[in-house]
């Protein structure tokens, strides 16, 4: 049982050196430059304090000593391991004071404090001490039953041993600052969450209100349009207000689901695929196609399955399938069936549009106008083109984005 007992804080810290991830927080930054400022202290000061010159082999290990220990914020197992080895090395050499390597010393148990939990940061401070002084006790003869009289070089052993263990205290500096940074986050996490309740708020709101009012507006409209009570031209007016309201309700949801969207999706990589990204875009196709069929259309959409996107490319598509959305209900004719479709292939992901075009409105075409303007301006940032040509009176809209585009490579 005691052997049970024994052995599961080394296969703990184990399995902690194995799983733990590279550290990238805003503060890494800091401890970079701390880090910096360390390494400049530890190989000057041995060279213009130290009463014996250093010696070469000694200065190699300094300067490694150094670098090794900036490197821990970003590949903490195997840095914490490589120093450990590397002053245990600098250590059993001839002419070597534990005083050479202080800064980085404390730079390392700041840096273990910080990073790792406190018990285990203290066992992997207590098996570097009892092996720092392992190697300095066996390199120099200390007092004994028969001689107890301490020499000079037995002393500053002891000195040496003392100064190995005090640097260890830095281990609660980093621990002190794990926990102000720990607070800090929580207390920002704590904003971001209300924020997030004040946006959901807002958007429930909106919908309750405004979405509904707007819903009713664009339904009487439609009525009085179809009402042979009135002019031919009151009708192409209600007709119009239809088409309006029911393109500012569509901007509306579209806004309303900007609000209500989990912000971490925002967050995601630009350039790594994500399943947050694909069920956005399906959401955005939903969408569009609830507002065109709300409109007074029938739309087909299909969607292929397995698609890829990047947060970039999920971005520009959304917009892309709200400003096709748009254009379907300012000029498209509801007697005929619009479709969408979004495909992907090895080299490019495809948005195809098709919808009849209403025959008041053939000569009042989105060709150039800011829609189209701002969708290809967006494409193009993507390396992506956008096509639009009319053919037997169908209004067809093909956007197309590369799967990795030059953009993504650079960052």
């Amino acid at each position: 049982m005691a052997a049970r007992t024994a052995h599961p804080p080394l296969l703990s810290l184990s399995k902690y050196l194995t799983n733990r991830t590279t550290i990238n927080t805003p503060t890494t930054k800091i401890y970079v430059a701390l880090g910096i400022t360390y390494c400049i202290l530890s190989i000057f000061t041995p060279l213009f304090m130290r009463p014996v010159p250093v010696s070469r082999q000694l200065l190699i290990f300094i300067i490694l000593a150094s670098l090794i220990s900036i490197t821990i914020p970003f590949w903490q197992p195997s840095a914490i391991a490589t120093f450990s080895v590397c002053m245990l090395c600098f250590l059993s050499l001839p002419g070597a004071y534990a005083s050479d390597i202080a800064g980085s010393l404390s730079l390392f148990y700041l840096y273990l404090g910080r990073f790792f939990m406190l018990k285990q940061a203290f066992l992997v401070f207590l098996i570097n001490d009892i092996a720092s002084a392992a190697i300095i006790l066996t390199s120099n003869n200390l007092p004994t039953a028969i001689s107890p009289v301490i020499t000079p070089s037995a002393r500053a052993s002891l000195f040496e041993i003392a100064g190995i263990t005090l640097s260890g205290f830095t281990i609660l500096i980093g621990a002190i600052a794990r926990q102000a940074e720990c607070f800090w986050y929580k207390q920002a996490n704590m904003k971001e969450e209300r924020l997030k309740r004040i946006r959901s708020d807002i958007a429930k709101d909106m919908h309750d209100l405004v979405s509904y009012s707007m819903s009713q507006t664009v339904l009487r409209a439609r009525v009085s349009s179809e009402d042979p009570a009135y002019s031919p031209e009151t009708k192409a007016e209600f007709a119009a207000i239809a088409r309006t309201g029911a393109d500012t309700l569509h901007e509306l949801r579209i806004l309303l689901y900007a609000l209500q969207k989990d912000s971490h999706y925002l967050s995601l990589s630009n350039d790594s695929p994500s399943r947050h990204a694909v069920d956005n875009i399906i959401v955005s196709a939903n969408l569009v196609t609830h507002d065109v069929t709300d409109a007074g259309f029938h739309m087909s959409c299909h969607i292929a399955d397995h698609i890829h996107l990047t947060r970039a490319q999920t971005l520009v598509l959304s917009r892309i399938l709200r400003e096709i959305g748009a254009n379907i209900i300012r000029h498209g004719d509801p007697a005929t069936p619009a479709t969408l479709t979004i495909s992907q292939n090895q080299d490019c992901i495809r948005i195809l549009s098709t919808n009849a075009v209403s025959e008041n409105l053939n000569g009042a075409l989105p060709s150039s106008g800011m829609g189209i303007l701002s969708m290809r301006e967006r494409l193009e940032a993507l390396g992506g083109t956008l096509t639009t040509s009319i053919e037997d009176g169908a209004w067809i809209i093909s956007a197309v984005v590369p799967q990795t585009t030059s953009k993504e490579h650079a960052e």
